[in-house]
């Protein structure tokens, strides 16, 4: 009796959850399905109902990924911080929650989060270059054109990429002409992608704004049909007298030569 209790009871139970289980699981798959769509909006409705019935850390990311598409950085930073500290760990998070710390400012968190990646070996080119990113905005130059260096290394996949930021990173130093070479050795790699072309109009932009060498020429021609004025009586000053009515022309030309040598630093 007791045993055929036991499993009376077990069956309810297994009736009970099998579906609650098929019912999340097919909820967390449409919520997926929305955010490949980019339905953000209703991707993020679904995911914050699975959160608050069946919190997990798997829910907490795409919680994450779905605020940070949206551009709310600040929630998408709470929910990668779950993911990571919570059990089981999201190892992706790691890039995720540097990456929208790295948009919010907060660069020496963004980097702690990346060397503790780094410790991890998770995707060691990707967080190269975006420690590079968290570099660069810190004003390390050099450190960042290491980085993207290092990371362009291990992944060939992010060499144009990587060589667009370093040349930014040239002209954030006005070493121009360091950025230039960049700019045309990037073009060169493959000249139909899109960060190709961006490095045509960026490096065009850079020739014409930066120019060692201008000149300036200038002509112009000058005529005077009534060299002063004359009234309608003579005004008894001679010298005014002799040249009223008279014409006069003259032929002006301005030449200026200008060096502006390309100076790394505030140096001009």
């Amino acid at each position: 009796m007791v045993n055929q209790t036991l499993i009376n009871a077990l069956l309810i139970l297994f009736l009970i959850f099998i579906p609650v289980s098929l019912y999340a699981e097919d909820l967390f798959q449409k919520g997926i399905e929305q955010y490949r769509q980019e339905n953000y909006e209703e991707a993020l409705e679904i995911f914050k109902k699975i959160y608050r019935t069946q919190p997990s850390t798997l829910a907490s990311f795409y919680l994450g990924l779905t605020y940070k598409q949206i551009g709310d950085y600040r929630s998408a930073k709470k929910y990668f911080y779950n993911s990571l500290t919570d059990i089981p760990r999201i190892n992706d998070a790691y890039l995720e929650l540097a990456e929208v710390l790295y948009h919010l400012g907060e660069l020496k968190e963004a980097m702690q989060w990346l060397t503790e990646a780094e410790k991890q070996f998770i995707m060691p080119s990707k967080i190269l270059f975006l420690e590079g990113l968290v570099f660069s905005k810190m004003g390390r130059f050099e450190e960042a054109r290491k980085a993207f260096e290092r990371a362009k290394s291990i992944d060939s996949a992010l060499t144009q990429v990587s060589d667009l930021q370093i040349a930014l990173t040239y002209s954030a130093e006005r070493k121009i002409k360091e950025a230039m070479k960049t700019l045309e050795g990037l073009i060169k790699i493959e000249p139909q992608t899109d960060i190709a072309e961006f490095a045509s109009d960026y490096l065009a932009a850079l020739k014409t704004a930066i120019k060692e060498w201008s000149i300036y020429l200038s002509l112009g021609y000058q005529y005077d049909d009534n060299v002063v004025s004359k009234p309608t009586t003579l005004i008894g000053v001679s010298a005014v007298d002799e040249i009223s009515g008279k014409r006069d022309s003259a032929q002006v030309a301005n030449m200026k030569l200008s060096w502006k040598p390309l100076l790394s630093g505030n140096l001009f």
